[in-house]
């Protein structure tokens, strides 16, 4: 990409500015010694001090100055809070990171007040619909990422100034665009426009920069290893979605929910541990972190490329062993109310079943909202979150058997998972075991073994509240996470149509209660599609 000086083309053309990110195996040192000389546009991290080659990157301290039409712009650079649950504890190394938008909102009264910016763009890798709105009015248009999710709206600020957010979707499916009017005199900006062109659907066919020819290159050589077929899929295996959609706008965007690929890649981990490794325990699971997954197992036969398409970070397979407590409290952490999502929910093996206390999710999910939106700090709802935590996970069943405390549990999953990646800082505590095996290996022979394969759309961890009139023995029952978000697997066979209470009876026969239809409508951002209620007189 090139890097546009003062005076040539549009602000922002060419993307000429970057929010820096860590390497998850070469960290700060690959960063600084090896990318950043090579690049030709300064990376930007306000927020990430200790060393010295990313500090003195553009201006200086995460910040770059660019003169357009006599209006000095300045860009803060900040990287997501979470940073140091996403990627591996050594590639932080001698580093201190301070709060993404306390930083900015730092950095932009400085540059305003000593006369270096009189217009101030952030570049946020954070979530822009959840944290746009925290900017100060110092800060002047705002560029998010993180969360995969498309965003663009211009917001109205309390003293009636306009502050453009925008999100260009991932993987360059949208372009994002911020256009300023500014008054020359006061330097205050009078008009603000926040909009996302779809580039799935472009017209542009100029090949300015003879991209193609890098295209057809990296396709030539990559063609005849990822074109073999690894296994064969009955059916499709889906990322959690926020509309129902697996279309290429929607696919992988609800990672707050329980999805079919997921829980295949955990299923191959369990496979692989049991019959592979065969480690002493009461049980072996396996795990695997939605963040992970970065496509969807098409029906049909299954390449090479493919499968690196969905698992291309290449992670070494690794196992420990935790106490059922630990493993309660693993399953606990998917709920992540100081993170940019409500839930984080974890793929589990098929012989783990979860059932979830709906209450305590929706306390822990309320969290979220007043943090997300600035109306209550982390700190503040510290020990009501433990308190909500600590009862989220009503049981763990594995093998058919409920999970006591103190048996043991050998978990096989990635080494980033298994070192706490994620905010699983439970999966942390235990030494694991690096065997050197890539993931999408064990996935590919797994899948192979198996083929063909189909999905199963039984719900591994699903919620449930429950009251009880004693007056009058009305019981009421409220089910969620009784369906996956995609609309073909709602419509699969297989999947939740109807649920009932039932009770056995003196004469060896059942009673139906009550039955009620499941509502397949998605909720977005959350692990609760699919609800049901419940109401009956208790016999």
């Amino acid at each position: 990409r090139t890097r546009h000086e003062p005076g040539q083309g549009p602000l922002g053309a060419g993307r000429p500015l970057r929010c820096a990110r860590f390497g998850l195996r070469g960290g700060i040192t690959d960063l600084a010694d090896r990318i950043i000389p090579e690049l030709d546009a300064p990376v930007l991290s306000a927020n990430v001090t200790g060393n010295s080659v990313l500090s003195s990157e553009g201006n200086g301290d995460g910040t770059y100055i660019k003169t357009v039409n006599g209006i000095k712009v300045g860009f803060i650079g900040v990287v997501t809070d979470d940073l140091p649950s996403l990627v591996s504890k050594s590639a932080l190394s001698d580093l201190t990171m301070t709060s993404s938008i306390e930083t900015a909102n730092a950095e932009a009264k400085t540059l305003k007040d000593s006369g270096e910016a009189d217009v101030v763009v952030v570049l946020a890798h954070e979530g822009a619909e959840i944290y746009g709105s925290q900017f100060s009015d110092d800060v002047d248009a705002v560029f998010g990422g993180h969360t995969h999710l498309p965003y663009a709206q211009t917001i109205t600020r309390a003293d009636g100034s306009p502050l453009p957010i925008v999100q260009a979707d991932h993987y360059g499916y949208k372009l994002g665009d911020i256009d300023l009017t500014v008054n020359t005199t006061t330097k205050k900006v009078t008009a603000a426009t926040a909009t996302n062109t779809d580039l799935t659907k472009s017209d542009c066919t100029t090949d300015a920069y003879g991209v193609s020819t890098i295209v057809s290159d990296a396709d030539s050589q990559a063609e005849t290893e990822g074109g073999k077929t690894v296994a064969t899929l009955d059916t499709a295996f889906y990322r959690g979605t926020n509309d129902g959609s697996t279309d290429s706008s929607s696919a992988g965007s609800n990672r707050s929910t329980e999805s079919t690929a997921s829980n295949l890649l955990a299923d191959s981990f369990q496979s692989w541990i049991a019959k592979d490794i065969k480690p002493t325990g009461d049980f072996t699971i396996g795990l695997m972190n939605p963040g992970g997954v970065r496509a969807d197992f098409a029906a049909g036969d299954l390449t090479s490329g493919d499968a690196y398409m969905v698992q291309p970070f290449g992670n070494d397979m690794a196992y420990a062993t935790y106490t059922g407590a630990q493993i309660k409290e693993v399953l606990a952490e998917q709920w992540q109310p100081t993170t940019t999502r409500a839930t984080l929910t974890l793929g589990v093996s098929s012989n783990v079943k979860v059932v979830v206390d709906q209450d305590a999710a929706t306390e822990l999910e309320g969290y979220f909202a007043q943090i997300s939106s600035g109306a209550a700090s982390a700190d503040s709802l510290a020990d009501k979150i433990a308190a909500a935590r600590a009862k989220v996970i009503s049981t763990v069943t594995i093998d058919g058997k409920e999970l006591s405390d103190t048996a043991s549990v050998v978990v096989a999953s990635s080494t980033f998972l298994l070192a706490g990646g994620d905010s699983f800082t439970t999966l942390g505590d235990a030494t694991m075991t690096d065997t050197g095996f890539l993931d999408r290996d064990v996935t590919a022979e797994y899948l192979k073994a198996e083929q063909p394969l189909s999905a199963s759309y039984t719900k591994r961890q699903v919620g449930e509240s429950v009251s009880t009139d004693s007056a009058t023995g009305e019981a009421t029952v409220g089910l969620t996470g009784l369906l996956f978000t995609p609309a073909s697997e709602q419509a699969a066979s297989g999947a939740a149509k109807s649920v009932s209470a039932m009770v056995p009876t003196t004469e060896g026969d059942t009673m139906t209660l009550a039955t009620a239809d499941v509502d397949g409508a998605v909720t977005a951002g959350l692990p609760e599609t699919g609800k049901a209620t419940l109401s009956f007189t208790l016999p």
